[in-house]
C-alpha cells in the first residue's frame, strides 16, 4: 500500500503487525521518491516547427544513473497542435529497444501529455539504464503547427 497520507498512532497504543506494515510501506515509498531524478531534455527549441523522424535529440546516461531505470515519461510542446496527435517514442539505441510500449501522445490543443487520453506505458524489460547507453527521442506524430518538444523522463534506481 503506498504512503498518501501518514497514519497517526496514538503513543500508548501496541503497533499491531497492520500497523507496522504500514510504516514500512511508508518508509519504503518516501525512500523510493528521494531516489528518483527527473531528467527534462528539449528535444526541439520552443519556436521550432515539430517534424517526424527518428533522433531528434540524444541523451548518454552518466555513470551516476547506472542501474537506474525509467518509471515515467511525458513530453511538453510550447505551441499545441491544432489538429493531430503529436506521439513521441523512446529508444535506447545501445540495446537497440523503444522503452514505450504505449508511445507518449498529446492531444489536440494541449500542452503535454500529463493529461492525455492515453497514458503512456513503459516497457519494464526494456527501462534498465547503464553507464553509457545512448537514449534516442524519436517524433512518430508530429501534429499541425506544433512547435518545440521538451522531454520528461523520471528515473529511479
Amino acid at each position: 500500500m503506498p504512503w498518501t497520507t501518514p497514519n497517526v498512532f496514538d503513543p500508548f497504543d501496541v503497533l499491531t503487525a497492520d500497523n507496522l506494515n504500514d510504516i514500512q510501506d511508508n518508509l519504503t515509498y518516501v525512500y523510493g521518491l528521494g531516489r528518483r531524478r527527473v531528467l527534462i531534455v528539449q528535444c526541439l527549441p520552443f519556436n521550432e516547427t515539430l517534424t517526424t523522424g527518428d533522433g531528434k535529440q540524444y541523451w548518454t546516461v552518466p555513470a551516476e544513473f547506472n542501474n537506474y531505470v525509467i518509471v515515467d515519461a511525458d513530453s511538453a510542446v510550447y505551441t499545441v497542435s491544432s489538429s493531430g496527435t503529436p506521439t513521441f517514442q523512446i529508444h535506447n539505441l545501445t540495446d537497440t529497444v523503444d522503452v514505450l510500449s504505449t508511445l507518449q501522445t498529446i492531444d489536440a490543443n494541449e500542452f503535454s501529455s500529463y493529461t492525455a487520453a492515453t497514458p503512456p506505458v513503459i516497457n519494464t524489460a526494456n527501462d534498465d539504464l547503464a553507464t553509457g547507453d545512448r537514449i534516442r527521442f524519436d517524433c512518430d506524430v508530429a501534429g499541425t503547427g506544433t512547435k518545440g518538444w521538451e522531454q520528461h523522463v523520471v528515473i529511479q534506481v
